[in-house]
C-alpha cells in the first residue's frame, strides 16, 4: 500500500480556475500544488512525482499539448485530465494519445470536475489492474520454480534476479531477518555487492520489518516521520522494500531501488513486488523446513550413533575421543574444550581439546573463574550461547583464544547427570558461520547420553578399583553386617562380627530364615517385613538378634537395598546396643531422682499443710474437753487432711511407676494433665500462672507414658527456674498436616515461658549430657528429654523470642 496521499498538479493560466480546481481536489483527499504556466510545470514535474494532473490546452508559453508531449518521456502512470475552452476532434484525439483520459470544457461546474476526476481515476486503477496481471503472468511460473528449489543459497539467487526483472530495479537485495529480531542481513543480492551494504539499507529493513508493512519512498517526496532524518545517497532515486511475511512472521525484506534520471517506482511496482515477496515467503519457509528436516534427520543419525558408540565402551579416554569426532561432523566449529571434573575433591582433572584436528589431552588444565562463561555454566549447569564481540567482558582469556574473530559465536553446555556437573563442553563457531539455539540445542542433547557414559565409566572403574576395598572393609567391620535377597528369604553374606554375635558357624548362619535371626519391633506400628522399613523412609529401627544359645540381643539396624550386578539386595548392619540401653536406663534413673529433689520443696510444703491441720486437729480433741458436736467436726477435719495426704502420695506413686509397657497408643491429654496437676503447687509457690492451651480432642501418639512425663516434668521445671520471681508459663498444643502423601501429620507442644531467655552461644550446647548452668543440677535433665524424644520419632529444639523462651516438642501424630 502506498504510505502517502495522493499528488495533484493544476497547471492554467487563470487564477480562478487554478483557485476552484485546487479547492475542489483538495476536498477530495488531495495534496494539490497548482502553477500557472506549461514552463513552470515542466520544472516541477522533473523533481516531483503526481497521481493527478489538470492542465489548460492553451497556455501563452508553452500550450497544454507539448507539455503532455515531453512529460510523456519520464512517466506515464499519472491520470491527465485536460482542460479547455474550445477542444477540436484534433486536440481530443491528439491528447488521448499522449495519455489524457478526461476532457472538461469551461466554463464547468464543480460537479463536473468530481465527476471527471472520479472517472479518471477509476481508468487509472483499472489500467493498472490490467497492466499487473501482465506483469504477474511470469509470476505464475516463477511460484512453482520458487518450491521446487530447496537449496536455500541458489534459491536467494533466484528471488533477486527475478525481483530485479519484474520492477526494473538497479539494485535487488534479500535480506533475512536475524537473531536479534529487528534487523536484517544480506543473503543475496543483485546489481550490488554485498559489502555496499549501508547504513541507508539498515535503516529501511528495519522500519519495513518494525511496520510490517511496503514502504515507497522518491527522492521528491517526504520520508515518512521515522525516517526523517534518514539522508538519500547521491544520485538514488527511488527506493521499494517489501516485508517477506508467512503465517503472520516476518521473515526479511526485499529492497529494491533505482538510481539515476529513471521512472521512479509506482504503485503498480509496488504490488508486483509485494506479491512476488508472498510468493517468495513461502518458498523460504519451504526451503528452511526442508534444511531443517535434512539437518535435525542428520543430527538424529549421528546423536543415535554417538549413543551406540558410547555405550560400547568403559573408558573415558575413549569416550572423549569419540565425543570429539562426532562434535566435529555435526557442527561447523574451528575449536573445542572438554573438561571433567575432578571425582572428589573438585578440581578439574580431564581436559581434551579439538577442532579441526585430532583430540589431544591438554597438558594443563586452565584455572576457570566463577564468572566467566565455563564457570557460570558449571555453576548452574544452564547451557550458554555467547557472541564473543558481546560478552568479551565475562570471557576468561583461554575462552576468547578459542575464537578467532569477535564475531565468533561460543556454546557452553554442562556434562550433568542426577549426581551433579561433572564437566564442560566447549566449542567456537567460525567468524562468518555464529552458532545458532538449534546449535545449542544439539549441543546439550550431545552432553546428555556423554555424560552419562562418563558417569558410568567412572563408576565402573570406582567399582572395580574399590571392590577388594569394600571386601576387606566387611571383613574388619565390629558391627554386624548381612547381605539378604530381595524378598528377605535367605541371607546372601553375611561378615565375621555377624557370625560372633550370633553364636553360629559361617555355614550354617547362612542357612538360617532372616525372620528367625533378626526378631523385627513388635507391637509399635513398625511395619512386619524387612522391605517395609525400605519403602517408610525409617533409617534405623531397634530390633533383636537371636543367638544359638536362644538369647536375645538387642541391637540397632540398619537397613537399605543395595544394587550389584543388576541384582537388588538388602543390607543390614546390626550393632550390639545392650550396654548402651543399660546405661541410659541409669541415666533415666538418675534424672528422675534429680527432678524428684527439685520437687522435694513443693512436695514437702504439701505434705506440711495437711499433716499441721492433722496435728491441730487431734490435740485439740485429746487435749480439751469439747462438745460432740465441736469433736465431730474435728475428726472431720482430720479426716479430709488425711485424705489429701493419700492423694498426694498416690499422684507422686503413679508419676514415677516404671512402665510395664512399651510403646502404645499414648493420651497427650492424659499426660499433660498428669504433669500439670503434679507440678501445680511449686507452679503457685513460685507464682507461675499457667495458661493450659489444649483440649481433649488431642489426637493420640505412639509412644511410653511415663518417658513422655519425664520430658514434659523437665521443661516444666526448667521453666520454674527460669522465672524466679515469678511470670507466666503458656502449655500450647496444636496440630501440623502433612504436606504430601509421604509426610505424616504431627502434634507439636509449646511450652513458652516469660524468663529472661536463653543466650545465643549456651542453645548451642543446651542439649548436651552433662552441660548446665546451675551448680545444683546434673546437667542430664535436656539431654535425656532429646533422646526420649528422638525415640519416639520426634523432634526437641529450644528458641528465645521477645515473649522468652520456647522449648517445643514434636511428636507424629496417630
Amino acid at each position: 500500500m502506498d504510505t502517502h496521499p495522493s499528488r495533484a498538479l493544476v497547471v492554467d493560466d487563470e487564477a480562478s480556475i487554478r483557485t476552484l480546481c485546487q479547492s475542489v481536489l483538495e476536498r477530495m483527499g488531495f495534496f494539490v500544488e497548482a502553477c500557472e504556466s506549461g514552463a513552470l510545470a515542466l520544472q516541477i514535474l522533473e523533481n516531483e512525482t503526481f497521481d493527478l494532473l489538470l492542465i489548460d490546452l492553451r497556455m501563452p508559453d508553452i500550450d497544454g499539448v507539448d507539455v503532455l508531449r515531453q512529460i510523456r518521456q519520464f512517466t506515464t502512470h499519472m491520470a491527465i485530465v485536460v482542460i479547455t475552452g474550445h477542444a477540436t476532434l484534433e486536440d481530443t484525439a491528439e491528447t488521448t494519445l499522449l495519455g489524457a483520459q478526461g476532457i472538461l470544457l469551461k466554463p464547468f461546474s464543480l460537479n463536473e470536475l468530481r465527476s471527471v476526476v472520479h472517472e479518471v481515476l477509476r481508468r487509472r486503477r483499472d489500467d493498472r489492474a490490467a497492466a499487473q496481471l501482465v506483469a504477474l503472468h511470469p509470476l505464475i511460473g516463477v511460484s512453482e520454480q520458487f518450491l521446487n528449489e530447496l537449496d536455500l543459497p541458489r534459491l536467494c539467487e533466484h528471488i533477486v534476479v527475478t525481483a530485479q526483472e519484474s520492477v526494473q530495479a538497479t539494485h535487488v537485495l534479500l535480506m533475512l531477518r536475524n537473531d536479534k529480531g529487528e534487523t536484517a542481513d544480506i543473503a543475496a543480492s543483485s546489481g550490488i555487492p554485498i559489502s555496499t551494504y549501508s547504513v541507508f539499507h539498515d535503516r529501511v529493513a528495519r522500519w519495513v520489518i518494525a511496520h510490517r508493512q511496503p514502504l515507497l519512498l522518491n527522492r521528491d517526496r517526504a520520508m515518512p516521520s521515522d525516517l526523517e532524518h534518514l539522508s538519500w545517497e547521491d544520485s538514488l532515486r527511488t527506493v521499494l522494500s517489501v516485508p517477506l511475511t508467512v503465517r503472520g512472521q516476518v521473515l526479511g525484506v526485499l529492497y529494491a531501488d533505482k538510481f539515476g534520471d529513471g521512472i521512479a517506482f509506482t504503485q503498480a511496482n509496488q504490488d508486483v513486488l509485494t506479491l512476488l515477496a508472498g510468493q517468495v515467503a513461502i518458498a523460504l519457509e519451504n526451503a528452511k523446513l526442508y534444511s531443517l528436516a535434512q539437518r535435525r534427520a542428520d543430527r538424529f543419525r549421528r546423536l543415535n550413533a554417538l549413543s551406540t558408540a558410547l555405550t560400547a565402551t568403559l573408558d573415558v579416554d575413549h569416550i572423549l575421543e569419540v565425543t570429539a569426532q562426532h562434535l566435529r561432523d555435526g557442527l561447523s566449529m574451528i575449536d573445542g574444550r572438554i573438561i571433567l571434573c575432578g571425582e572428589a575433591n573438585g578440581f578439574r582433572d580431564i581436559g581434551v581439546t579439538f577442532g579441526l584436528t585430532e583430540a589431544s589431552v591438554i597438558p594443563n588444565i586452565p584455572m576457570i573463574e566463577h564468572n566467566s562463561l565455563t564457570g557460570m555454566v558449571l555453576h548452574d549447569g544452564q547451557p550458554r550461547l555467547m557472541r564473543v564481540r558481546d560478552q568479551s567482558q565475562v570471557l576468561a582469556n583461554w575462552e576468547q583464544q578459542l575464537a578467532v574473530d569477535n564475531n565468533s559465536t561460543l556454546l557452553c553446555v554442562a556434562l550433568s547427570t542426577d549426581q551433579g556437573i561433572g564437566g564442560i563442553i566447549l566449542i567456537a563457531s567460525p567468524k562468518d558461520e555464529p552458532f545458532s539455539e538449534e546449535d545449542l540445542q544439539f549441543l546439550v542433547a550431545v552432553a546428555s547420553p556423554v555424560a552419562l557414559a562418563i558417569e558410568k565409566a567412572r563408576l565402573h572403574a570406582t567399582i572395580v578399583r574399590s571392590e577388594a576395598r569394600y571386601r576387606a572393609l566387611l571383613k574388619h567391620a565390629r558391627d554386624a553386617v548381612l547381605l539378604l535377597d530381595k524378598n528377605a528369604t535367605s541371607i546372601v553374606e553375611v561378615n565375621p562380627a555377624a557370625v560372633d554375635l550370633a553364636g553360629y558357624t559361617h555355614d550354617r548362619l547362612m542357612q538360617l530364615d532372616p525372620k528367625q535371626l533378626v526378631i523385627l519391633p513388635a507391637d509399635n506400628g513398625a511395619p512386619a517385613q524387612f522391605s517395609d522399613f525400605i519403602h517408610s523412609g525409617i533409617a534405623e529401627f531397634e530390633a533383636q538378634i537371636r543367638t544359638r544359645d536362644e538369647r536375645t540381643v538387642p541391637v540397632a539396624v540398619g537397613i537399605s537395598e543395595v544394587v550389584y550386578d543388576d541384582q537388588h539386595y538388602l543390607l543390614l548392619i546390626a550393632r550390639d546396643i545392650s550396654e548402651r540401653q543399660r546405661l541410659a536406663q541409669q541415666l533415666t534413673q538418675t534424672e528422675k531422682l534429680a527432678g524428684m529433689g527439685r520437687l522435694a520443696a513443693s512436695l514437702a510444703h504439701e505434705l506440711n499443710n495437711p499433716l499441721h491441720g492433722l496435728r491441730n486437729s487431734l490435740h485439740l480433741v485429746l487435749s480439751r474437753p469439747l462438745d460432740e458436736e465441736k469433736r465431730q467436726t474435728l475428726l472431720h477435719k482430720a479426716r479430709d487432711e488425711v485424705e489429701q495426704l493419700i492423694s498426694l502420695v498416690q499422684r507422686i506413686l503413679d508419676f514415677y511407676r516404671p512402665s510395664r509397657d512399651g510403646m502404645r497408643p499414648t493420651s497427650l491429654y492424659e499426660v499433660l494433665e498428669n504433669v500439670v496437676e503434679l507440678t501445680l503447687p511449686r507452679l503457685q509457690h513460685s507464682e507461675i500462672v499457667v495458661e493450659r492451651m489444649w483440649n481433649e480432642q488431642l489426637p493420640r501418639v505412639m509412644g511410653i507414658s511415663s518417658h513422655l512425663k519425664q520430658v514434659f516434668l523437665n521443661l516444666i521445671l526448667n521453666a520454674i527456674d527460669a522465672m524466679p520471681y515469678g511470670g507466666r508459663l503458656r502449655i500450647r498444643v496444636y496440630t501440623q498436616e502433612a504436606e504430601t502423601d509421604a509426610e505424616q501429620r504431627q502434634v507439636v507442644i509449646e511450652f513458652v515461658d516469660s524468663g529472661s531467655g536463653i543466650a545465643e552461644s549456651e542453645i548451642q550446647k543446651i542439649f548436651e549430657p552433662f552441660y548446665t548452668t546451675r551448680t545444683q543440677h546434673t546437667g542430664l535433665g535436656l539431654a535425656i528429654s532429646y533422646s526420649i524424644v528422638e525415640q519416639h520419632h520426634g523432634m526437641l529444639s529450644v528458641d528465645t523470642t521477645a515473649e522468652g523462651t520456647v522449648f517445643s516438642v514434636v511428636l507424629p501424630a496417630l
